[in-house]
């Protein structure tokens, strides 16, 4: 599932790679942050901030993933009950 954050208050929750696209509008702190889910994934198509590193980082489509809009203070989650897959192991 796909949780869109403003701070700490929950604006809405999607499933993750639907059958059809949706596009979802969060009033951040500075203006409005556009978020995609399709079946690529989730991502930050358009943000009210300055730098854009939120919008340039692409697609997430695994648990545990995250993207965010610090100046705008968007967070988009995405979790679920699966495993998650490790980088590596170490002892």
């Amino acid at each position: 599932m796909v949780h869109i954050y403003h701070g700490k208050a929950l604006l809405a929750t999607y499933p993750l790679h639907p059958e059809k696209t949706i596009h979802f509008e969060a009033q951040g702190d500075i203006g409005l942050s556009e978020i995609t889910i399709d079946s690529d994934g989730v991502r930050i198509t358009h943000s009210s901030c300055v730098s854009q590193r939120c919008v340039l980082s692409g697609h997430r489509h695994r648990i545990g993933d995250i993207l965010a809009c610090v100046p705008n203070r968007i967070l988009v989650s995405i979790e679920g009950s699966q495993k998650l897959a490790l980088d590596a192991v170490s002892e």
